[in-house]
């Protein structure tokens, strides 16, 4: 399916970078290697387990980096109750994905977000001219108590975050 593809897409592009990538499935390793550089949890479809966010918080509150691509609700099929790795963002970090489906009208697909800006940022310095595409995105919500936090790529503004998910079509 296209997650799949763009996942496939997203891992050909680190490899092409030099990154290692490898599949790590917390329930069986029940630990993440020392020498990760970043944890990219993606498109989780059930809950993550307290352990698993146990040895996430350890990684994160040890320097580790995370990439977390959380889909929207209808995607994952998670409710928003259901979605403890987004839940243990917001608590933990102030920083989490809203109960959303990004539109973007200014995209040829409506429901595929386009970058129309970057933010400063070192993770951001080399695709400032670049267009990158966010099929089946969530808009991201930084908490006013959070301080140093960036915004790494925004949409446009005929973009908006829409909660009515039956009006989505697919």
């Amino acid at each position: 399916n296209a997650g799949e593809s763009g996942l496939a897409q997203f891992v050909q592009a680190l490899e092409s970078k030099s990154y290692g990538v490898e599949t790590l499935n917390l329930a069986v390793e029940a630990a993440i290697p020392a020498d990760a550089v970043v944890l990219v949890v993606a498109a989780p479809t059930r809950a993550l387990p307290e352990p698993e966010l146990d040895l996430i918080d350890e990684y994160l509150k040890s320097g580790g980096a995370l990439v977390a691509l959380i889909e929207p609700s209808p995607v994952s099929e998670l409710e928003a109750g259901q979605d403890t790795l987004n839940t243990y963002l917001r608590d933990e970090w102030g920083v989490y994905a809203r109960n959303d489906f990004v539109v973007d009208l200014a995209s040829m697909h409506e429901y595929v977000g386009l970058s129309a800006d970057y933010g400063s940022h070192p993770i951001t310095e080399r695709v400032q001219t670049l267009l990158t595409q966010f099929p089946s995105a969530r808009s991201i919500a930084i908490e006013e108590s959070v301080t140093g936090a960036s915004k790494l790529v925004m949409t446009s503004a005929r973009s908006w975050g829409e909660t009515n998910f039956e009006t989505v079509v697919e």
